[in-house]
Order: C-alpha cells, then structure tokens, then sequence
C-alpha cells in the first residue's frame, strides 16, 4: 500500500503554527516509515509540489490552513473525488489548489492526493506550535502511519 508514496508537509518553520505541516512530517521521520513512503518538507511552492508527487500513486500533503474554524481543526480532502481545492485555504500566497489546477492541466497529479489541512492559530515570527496545533499534527501523523501501513 506504501510503495511509490510522498508525505509532504508544507510550512515556514519559523512562523508558528504555520509550521504544521513540517511537524507532521518530523514526527513520521522520528517513528519510521515502511519502504517506499518518501517524507519531504516544502515551502509550498506550486511548482516543487507538482515534482514531489508526479507519477505517485499516492501523495499525502499536510498544509496549515486559515478558514475562521478553532485552531487545531482538520480538514480532509481527497482526489479522486474532489472537484477542486478551495481556494485561499492555504496559509501561503500560492499553494496548494493552484499546485492541483497546474498538475491537472499538465497530467502530473499523483494517481491519489490526499490533503489534511491543519487550521492555524498564531503564525508570529519565532513562535513554536501552539497547542491546539501540535496535538492536531500527532493526530495527523497518527492517521498518515495508518494510511501507509506503518
């Protein structure tokens, strides 16, 4: 189930709750991932996503998210069976939804993208995970290592 499968975890690590998404994906690196399964951190750059996850069978992006719910809400989305990615989700400028519109009108989406969008509270300068948001990343970690079957 793992084989030929990215986790992407997006997020400045030095803005706080922004960092979400590289949280998830420090803590899969600590616990181990079967054979197959790459981890990668990102800055969100549309372009740098679309060349971790072409020709997966599976990605797994991991992304801090600003939609007015509770800090530490999850949002779960997943292609196939989405019809697009909200725009203006992303905490960053360009992200996620323009990375799946590009890939798509290329033929460069994985063959399954999942998304866990991580709801942010604070993004201040030097500021650790709040804990709303930490708690939530071991959550998503925890459903990630299922995923994979780690």
């Amino acid at each position: 189930m793992a084989a030929n499968t990215v986790v992407i975890g997006v997020g400045n690590p030095l803005c706080g709750d922004d960092a979400a998404g590289r949280a998830v994906v420090r803590s899969l690196r600590a616990a181990g991932m079967p054979p197959g399964v790459e981890l990668v951190e990102s800055d969100g750059d549309p372009a740098t996503l679309i060349e971790f996850w072409r020709g997966r069978d599976m990605a797994l992006v991991v992304d801090a998210v600003r939609s007015g719910a509770p800090p530490g809400s999850i949002h779960h989305l997943e292609l196939p069976g989405m019809a697009s990615v909200p725009h203006g989700t992303s905490s960053h400028g360009l992200g996620l939804a323009e990375a799946v519109g590009i890939a798509a009108a290329l033929g460069r989406l994985p063959r399954r993208l999942i998304v866990f969008g991580i709801e942010a509270g604070g993004r201040e300068l030097g500021a650790a995970l709040s804990a709303p948001v930490a708690r939530t990343a071991e959550s998503v970690a925890a459903q990630i290592r299922r995923a994979v079957g780690a």
